[in-house]
């Protein structure tokens, strides 16, 4: 907050005082879980959170800057719960998302995402770290719907459920750069199977590069999973892909796949 004193100008002996609340950049600070209906630059001034989804953007041209601060989301352990949710009925364009940590901690609920792209265009998402947990379908991040021309990139995922945990999930949507994440799959607890580092599913001409993926649990772990599409580029990833049972693939490509 920033005072200023009115006499001190004027040399009126009268003084007024007014506070003005005061963000670098002309950034709007948020001190809430909220719902972002308009561009423009956003940061968090403290750690949020909430008992299903905490962060909804539903606007073009938005910066949300985390600064460092925790989101944490789904403490209800209901289903469908996301950290941050950036969708609308049209398509989003000019999304950038950085320096989060996003957090699940309870095990319940399935379909939980860190964050989610839905028709949404030309974004970046960003160094943020992320921890998914819940019962099945567990995505740190979560690209689909027609969504492209999106920059994933310097992100830590961890993920955590009972089965389908996927770090970086495309999914219907093509044209997508994955680019120097690190991924590790259910690695901090747990022992189920269906960890998945990075899947493309029904998804194309996506570049997937410079990743470094840990695959962890008892069977079926993927370090990249590759389900139809074509024109899909990997390139120089380091994968691991650990499991007490069978089925651990560094890269495995389904039929369908060109």
């Amino acid at each position: 907050n920033l005072s200023l004193k009115l006499g001190d100008i004027i040399g009126n002996a009268q003084t007024y005082i007014w506070s003005f609340n005061v963000s670098a950049g002309g950034a709007q600070t948020l001190g809430n879980c909220s719902t972002i209906a308009a561009n423009g630059s956003y940061i968090l001034n403290q750690s949020i959170s909430s008992a299903a989804t905490c962060m909804y953007i539903q606007a073009s041209n938005v910066s949300l800057d985390c600064k460092g601060y925790t989101i944490t989301y789904g403490t209800a352990g209901g289903n469908s719960a996301k950290g941050i949710n950036v969708s609308s009925t049209g398509t989003l364009s000019g999304t950038l998302v950085k320096g989060c940590i996003i957090t699940k901690n309870i095990s319940s609920g399935s379909d939980s995402y860190g964050i989610l792209l839905s028709n949404v265009i030309s974004s970046n998402i960003t160094n943020n770290i992320i921890y998914t947990n819940g019962s099945t379908k567990s995505y740190g991040i979560y690209v689909t719907s027609s969504s492209s021309n999106n920059i994933i990139s310097n992100n830590t995922v961890f993920t955590k459920g009972q089965s389908a945990n996927v770090g970086i999930n495309v999914g219907a949507t093509g044209s997508n750069t994955i680019i120097s994440n690190k991924v590790h799959t259910n690695s901090f607890g747990g022992g189920y199977s269906n960890n998945w580092g990075i899947q493309l599913a029904t998804s194309s001409s996506n570049i997937v590069k410079f990743n470094e993926i840990t695959t962890n649990g008892t069977g079926k772990n993927y370090g990249i999973r590759i389900s139809a599409g074509s024109g899909n580029n990997l390139t120089s990833n380091i994968v691991k892909a650990n499991g007490t049972d069978g089925l651990n693939n560094g890269v495995l490509l389904l039929a369908g796949t060109k």
